[in-house]
Order: C-alpha cells, then structure tokens, then sequence
C-alpha cells in the first residue's frame, strides 16, 4: 500500500511537472525531521534511555527493525510499537510544508494544491 506522501510524490511529478529530483531531496529531508522510533518510545514514556540503549546494540546492523528488537527483547508490546509508528507519523513534517520550505511551492498555493490532490487521488 503506497503512503499519502508517494501519492502527493506523484501528483506532483505527473501534474504539476516538479522535477523528481526536487521531490526526492523533499522526501529525502522529510525522513531526516522524522523522529526516530526510539527517541519517541523515550519521550512518550514507553521505553527507559537503557532500554534503548540496548535494543540498539542488539540490532546493530541487522535489517531487522527497531521495534521488532524492543518487542523481542521484551521492552515493548507489539500494541505500544503500533502506538508509536502512529505517533511517528503524526509527528512527521508534511511533504508540502518541506516544499514550501524549498521554495518549489509558494504557501498561497497550499489549500488549492491540496484540494487538486484530493480530487487527482480519487479519480
């Protein structure tokens, strides 16, 4: 299932012709403001600093993720990883904002863009 973000990646490439590259570095800077699941488990109580501190050590470079590791460790309920992906992605900077912030689309064009994305996505 594809994001809301590749959908709006999209959009803007067929429709409103912006570069792919744009949309990539935007994309790009919106995974680096994302918070990490770890720090998020920290802030919302759910995890100790030493329990991330050792479910990172534990993962090291294994492909697998962050929350399988604290949940296989027994810090952390498969419920409170849910949780916190979903606060992670509230939490998330919007692809528009960092466009904005880019000077690729100006704050007046905001609401109409996104009412066109809106109706785009339904078709």
């Amino acid at each position: 299932m594809k994001s809301i973000d590749s959908h709006f990646s999209e959009f803007l490439i067929q429709v409103h012709d912006i570069d792919v590259n744009i949309v990539l570095d935007a994309l790009e800077t919106q995974q680096k403001q994302t918070i990490p699941i770890g720090r998020l488990a920290m802030e919302l109580h759910y995890m100790s600093v030493r329990q991330v501190m050792d479910t990172l050590f534990a993962q090291g470079d294994s492909k697998k993720r962050f929350g399988e590791w604290a949940v296989e460790l027994g810090f952390i309920t498969q419920e409170n990883i849910l949780s916190l992906l979903k606060s992670q992605e509230n939490e998330k900077p919007k692809l528009i904002d960092i466009l904005i912030n880019m000077n690729v689309i100006k704050s007046s064009q905001r609401d109409s863009l996104m009412a066109e994305f809106e109706q785009w996505e339904d078709k």
